[in-house]
C-alpha cells in the first residue's frame, strides 16, 4: 500500500489476504469496517490527552491492519507513506 499526501493507493487485492484480514486505508476500513476501527481507535492513549483530542480532530486517513485470532498471514504486508510536493509534511502516529 503506498500512501501519497492524501488518498491511499493498495498494491495488494483483498483476494490474496486470508479471510479474517483487512488491511488497507484507515478511511476505507472506518467506512467498511466501523466496529474493528471504533474499538481500537484511540484506544491506546489517556483520555483527555491534547495530542490525542488533535489526531481524532485533525485525521484524513492512515493504515489499517487487523488480523483475526487464529489466523496466520504469510504474505509480508507493507505499507509506504510518502511526502510529495512542496509545502506538504507527514506526521506519523503509532
Amino acid at each position: 500500500m503506498t500512501f501519497t499526501t492524501g488518498p491511499s493507493a493498495v498494491t495488494l487485492s483483498e483476494d490474496e489476504l486470508p479471510d479474517g484480514v483487512v488491511f488497507g486505508s484507515l478511511a476505507r476500513a472506518a467506512a467498511e469496517h466501523p466496529q474493528l476501527v471504533e474499538r481500537h481507535y484511540g484506544a491506546v492513549v489517556a483520555e483527555g490527552e491534547k495530542f490525542a483530542a488533535g489526531n481524532a480532530a485533525r485525521w484524513d486517513d492512515g493504515v489499517f491492519l487487523h488480523v483475526a485470532a487464529g489466523v496466520e498471514v504469510d504474505t509480508p504486508l507493507r505499507a509506504r507513506l510518502d511526502v510529495a510536493g512542496e509545502g506538504t509534511a507527514q506526521y506519523y502516529r503509532a
